[in-house]
């Protein structure tokens, strides 16, 4: 008996289907069919009573039997049915060259730098719109958000903001923007209807990140000057309080529920977790040097924090609060994006211009990207079909084609 899963045999039948001969052991009918190879369609089989030149098979053929638990695919969906792939080749050492040469790996795609957008002048982050039409670019040193149209690859607008721009961040909805503005100590409010400022909100010392709440009531955002986190009333635009967190936070991000908020301390090496209905610190967790960026995972089971110091991201399990994982990565990774099925996760390093690309579930570096020079920012669109990279130093995004 040579055992197979049913996925592997829908791939050999695929694959050697110009040669093969396959039958078929029906139960208690114990009949035997061939079915033309042309008769095949590609990784299933059909009912044999589908196909033409069905005939007794002759009992010389080499055969090698497949049992399967459940057969989807053939005219049966039930327990109990065995079936048989009959290879007409004179020998058993041919076709054991043939099981182990000549059925090929399926071809996987790797992720790739597929174009470049010049924008302004030293961009700094990049966020999509939640539907995926259109990609914000904060650009450092010109004050302005350059407007990318996803669907032609080229900037559609610019938007002026306030000094320093750093961070930018779209409601829920998609219907606002915020900017965070380092030099004035603002949020910029832009309506994107009309891609225009209609609102600043004054904040704290050096403000480096945003985020809103995932039902959009609330919008947080980290000081990096004073150690704080302003939090915003989203419809009042109003900041309610202050909460003080680890040392430098440069990054915020909420859990998908909206329970807790974490912050990435770059100046004392911690993730300040905020349990947001009290708006406190109630843990801290040690994470890697430099911890300038903090993302969590879709299912909320994961924080991934970019260390830039010691180019490692640190892996939290957030039931726990525990670090289970430290993944060696590029050259000062400086940000980090899960994918939207949350398999995939690409980091920004900004002092090798690569993107590193970890398997989220065995923490491996699969893949490193080339792209842009000084690469700040990274960020997947909703649908996961593209990766924008904000390069700082060379006035550009790097589009990746996840693969």
């Amino acid at each position: 008996m040579f055992g197979v899963s049913g996925e592997r045999l829908r791939c050999l039948l695929k694959h050697i289907s110009k040669i093969a001969i396959v039958c078929y052991n029906i139960n208690a009918a114990a009949r035997f069919y061939l079915v033309h190879p042309r008769g095949l369609q590609p990784g299933t089989v059909a009912p044999p009573a589908a196909h033409r030149g069905k005939k007794e098979l002759p009992p010389d053929l080499l055969t090698h039997d497949f049992s399967l638990d459940t057969v989807w695919g053939i005219g049966f969906h039930k327990r109990g049915i065995t079936m048989r792939v009959r290879i007409r080749t004179p020998s058993l050492a041919l076709f054991s060259l043939m099981m182990a040469v000549s059925v090929p790996a399926p071809v996987v795609a790797t992720p790739s730098e597929t174009a470049t957008i010049t924008v302004g002048d030293a961009p700094f982050s990049v966020a999509f719109t939640p539907d995926g039409e259109k990609a914000y670019i904060v650009n450092w040193l010109d004050d302005s958000v350059s407007v990318i149209g996803v669907a032609t690859v080229e900037v559609v607008d610019s938007i002026h903001v306030g000094r320093g721009p750093n961070s930018v961040a779209f409601s829920p909805k998609g219907k606002k923007a915020y900017v965070t503005n380092y030099w004035t100590g603002t949020v910029s409010v832009i309506t994107t209807a009309t891609g225009k400022e209609t609102d600043t909100i004054d904040v704290g010392n050096g403000p480096r990140s945003v985020a809103f709440s995932p039902k959009g009531k609330k919008a947080f955002v980290v000081n990096g000057d004073d150690s704080t986190v302003s939090r915003i009333t989203v419809a009042t635009g109003d900041v309610r309080d202050t909460i003080h967190v680890g040392n430098g936070p440069l990054s915020v991000a909420f859990s998908p529920r909206g329970k807790m908020a974490y912050t990435a301390n770059y100046d004392d090496a911690t993730v300040s977790v905020i349990t947001v209905a009290r708006g406190k610190v109630t843990d801290t967790i040690h994470v890697g040097n430099g911890s300038r960026f903090v993302a969590l995972s879709p299912n909320g089971e994961k924080a991934y924090v970019a260390n830039a110091l010691d180019d490692t991201v640190s892996v939290i399990a957030v039931a726990t609060g525990d670090v289970t994982d430290t993944i060696t990565v590029g050259d000062y990774p400086r940000s980090v994006a899960f994918s939207p099925d949350g398999e995939k996760a690409y980091v920004a390093n900004a002092l090798d211009d690569t993107v590193s690309v970890i398997a989220v579930a065995t923490g491996d570096v699969t893949d490193t990207i080339n792209v842009g020079h000084g690469p700040f920012s990274v960020a997947f669109s909703p649908d996961g079909e593209k990766a924008y990279v904000a390069n700082y130093s060379d006035d550009t995004v790097s589009v990746i084609t996840p693969g």
